[in-house]
C-alpha cells in the first residue's frame, strides 16, 4: 500500500538504487505511478534490462522487502517488442546506462 507522494518517491529511489547495484542497464517506472493514476492500493511497476534470469525471483523478493510494498518487476529482455515500446513510451525512465 502506497501513501504520500514523497514516501512513494522514496520507495522508488530505494528500488532504483538496489537494481542499479545489481547491474541493471535500464530501469523504467510504468503503470499507474508513471501516469499519475496511482491510489493507496497501487504497487510499483518496474521494467528492467540486464538482470540475470537466475536471480529474478530472489530480486523480486528482496526489492519488495526493501521498499515495504509489492513490486512488479518485468524484464525487458524477455518481453515482446510491442510491450517494450509501450513501456518506453508511457513509462518514466529512472536509469539508463
Amino acid at each position: 500500500m502506497l501513501k504520500g507522494k514523497s514516501k512513494i518517491e522514496e520507495k522508488i529511489t530505494i528500488a532504483t538504487d538496489y537494481l542499479k547495484s545489481l547491474g541493471c542497464k535500464e530501469i523504467i517506472l510504468f503503470g499507474s505511478l508513471a501516469i499519475g493514476d496511482a491510489d493507496e492500493f497501487s504497487d510499483i511497476d518496474l521494467a528492467v534490462s540486464g538482470i540475470s534470469p537466475r536471480t529474478y525471483f530472489k530480486t523480486v523478493t528482496e526489492i519488495s522487502s526493501k521498499v515495504g510494498c509489492k513490486v512488479d518487476l518485468i524484464t525487458m529482455d524477455y518481453i515482446s517488442e510491442n510491450f517494450r515500446e509501450k513501456i518506453r513510451k508511457e513509462g518514466r525512465t529512472l536509469y539508463a546506462k
